[in-house]
């Protein structure tokens, strides 16, 4: 019993040796180290200020841009041009230079133009004022990343350019440092359906008359004035009313006409005619 017990023992105790030297220990050892990052490397060693001029050949599309300062530090463009450069414009590129990152170097070639560097796709030469050159050939992609070969003039080892610096170099021939057109200002045409209007003689008369007539004052405008409408006198012959007759039977005199056949006796009755002759009386 204690035989087994103390085997297991033993077997336990090899387990925790075997772990602490095959797993723990690396990963102390892993945590114990400081992380270094490789250096960046760069294409030139070089200072903007010696930068007197930046020539690029674009061998795809047969462009150039040829950026030269003159003495007074002047920038100006050869290619496209002759034209002045865009000063602030120029001097950027001439700065991009110095910062064109190498992510590598390919010290086994041995057959350069596996690379595309002996046949580039761009040319780059950098004048320094100190009188030297700066060249490099850009060559073919990398099948792997996305870097791009080039080789330094003078060099027989390709370096990895990385795709920033290939695009700034590639970008100097696509934007060079020209002088912006300074805007005008256009009229816009009026498009199909846009009526259009100008002013007649007419027009322009009746508006300068109401601009320069009396401006109605909001009392006058609240307040309407009512004028007086004459009435006309008729001059003619005044033709009298037609007078209304009035009837004065009652005035009337009655003549008796007495026809008599005969006295004797007053036998016959006397016929009495009335005849009203009527009077007028009419006041014109």
């Amino acid at each position: 019993m204690n035989r087994r017990l103390t085997i297991g023992l033993v077997v336990v105790f090899a387990a925790l040796v075997v772990y602490a030297l095959v797993v723990q220990a690396p990963k102390d050892q892993a945590a114990s180290q400081t992380p270094t990052t490789a250096p960046v490397t760069y294409l030139w060693t070089i200072r903007a200020d010696q930068v007197i001029g930046v020539h690029v050949v674009d061998r795809v599309t047969n462009k150039a841009m040829d950026l030269v300062k003159d003495a007074g530090g002047v920038w100006s463009l050869v290619k496209p041009g002759p034209q002045p450069a865009e000063q602030s414009l120029a001097a950027s590129d001439a700065s991009s230079l110095t910062t064109l990152q190498v992510d590598g170097t390919i010290t086994t070639a041995t057959d350069l133009a596996a690379f595309g560097v002996l046949s580039p796709t761009l040319t780059v030469e950098v004048d320094l004022s100190d009188g030297t050159k700066q060249k490099v050939a850009v060559g073919d992609k990398a099948p792997t990343g996305s870097d791009y070969y080039a080789l330094r003039e003078g060099e027989t080892q390709v370096v990895l350019l990385s795709s920033a610096a290939q695009g700034t170099l590639a970008g100097l021939v696509t934007n060079p440092p020209v002088v912006p057109p300074t805007p005008t200002a256009t009229i816009p045409t009026p498009g199909p359906g846009t009526p259009t209007w100008t002013p007649s003689a007419t027009e322009t008369s009746t508006a300068t008359a109401t601009a320069t007539g009396p401006t109605r004052t909001p009392s006058q405008t609240a307040t309407p004035t009512t004028t007086p409408t004459a009435t006309p006198t008729d001059t003619s012959t005044t033709v009298p009313p037609t007078a209304t007759p009035t009837n004065t039977a009652a005035t009337s005199t009655a003549t008796p006409t007495e026809t008599a056949t005969g006295r004797a006796g007053k036998a016959a009755t006397p016929a009495r005619t009335l005849t009203a002759t009527p009077k007028s009386s009419a006041t014109p």
